[in-house]
């Protein structure tokens, strides 16, 4: 993928050119249904449906080019030597509309994840999480990695896998995140919070011994 830098360039002005449209109709949506007040709060589910409905009722076509961008540079980050691996994070994360939509692009990957086909999408979602390195909220990428560990395995994907490998190319910096992201990713399913979060969680049951 040689013109990745070019073409995360177009995407970001895309994005950027989206959001605003996006911001716009959602503030609009908002005042028509009475929703932005300065003296009430409005609920919860009122706002996720103006969100919804202002999405709607614009072009998807620029989330939809973000989200293949990063399948495409993900592949490309995964098979890249360290110091290209080192650009692409950088890079990504200089940018101020396809940075934030990397952590949805990740978000949105468990639940694409629906049988044993699907480890492509696994890996892409994990090169992602290598991209972000370690730079979201500690709770955060525990919640997302146990989310993707639990989808992966109920589809039929050898979940540990596809972590050993994204660990291989986690940055492995003297110092920072990237180390903490790569021991994360080594040691996500024997860690004290997989145990405790994951585990003992309803679903789980593929961990638990069989009785005999």
């Amino acid at each position: 993928m040689k013109d990745w830098e070019e073409q995360l360039a177009a995407r970001e002005a895309e994005l950027t050119e989206w959001n605003a449209e996006y911001d716009k109709a959602f503030s609009k949506l908002l005042k028509e249904r009475g929703l932005k007040s300065l003296f009430k709060q409005p609920a919860q589910a009122d706002l996720e449906t103006a969100a919804h409905d202002a999405r709607q009722s614009i072009s998807n076509d620029a989330p939809l080019a973000a989200f293949r961008f990063y399948d495409e540079v993900g592949e490309h980050f995964m098979n890249s030597l360290p110091q290209m691996r080192g650009l692409i994070r950088a890079r990504v994360g200089a940018s101020n509309a396809m940075f934030p939509f990397l952590w949805s692009y990740i978000l949105q990957s468990p639940e694409l994840l629906k049988g044993a086909d699907d480890g492509p999408r696994l890996r892409a979602a994990l090169a992602g999480v290598c991209i972000d390195d370690a730079r979201a909220d500690f709770d955060d990428l525990h919640r997302v990695l146990a989310d993707l560990y639990l989808a992966a395995t109920r589809a039929g994907i050898d979940a540990k896998q596809y972590f050993t490998d994204a660990a291989e190319v986690a940055n492995k910096g003297a110092g920072g995140g990237g180390t903490f992201l790569r021991s994360i990713l080594e040691e996500f399913d024997t860690s004290p919070w997989f145990l405790e979060h994951v585990k003992a969680q309803p679903g789980a049951e593929w961990f638990r011994p069989r009785a005999s």
